[in-house]
């Protein structure tokens, strides 16, 4: 959060736009908590808390869920011990 307030404030904006797509839009949440003042509108996209629910869905479910013969495919190369926790 320091690096975004310290940019902000070195281009001397006093309210900006806030985007955050996958990951960063985790940042981005974090980053409007902490500074709502200091935001005028927050667009967010892929949004992703990054719980340990989210993550498993994301890496080891989500692809055999939606396309199963792909997913077998992506997943060919990958050893039974890494397997178990993709992340």
């Amino acid at each position: 959060m320091a690096g975004i307030e310290k940019l902000r404030k070195h281009l001397k904006i006093g309210r900006w736009v806030v985007f955050g797509g996958s990951w960063c839009s985790t940042l981005a949440l974090a980053y409007t908590q902490i500074h709502s003042d200091r935001i005028s509108s927050l667009i967010l996209c892929g949004i992703s808390l990054c719980r340990d629910h989210d993550l498993t869905r994301l890496y080891q479910e989500g692809a055999s869920c939606l396309l199963p013969n792909l997913g077998e495919y992506f997943l060919v190369p990958i050893t039974a011990v890494v397997w178990s926790d993709l992340v």
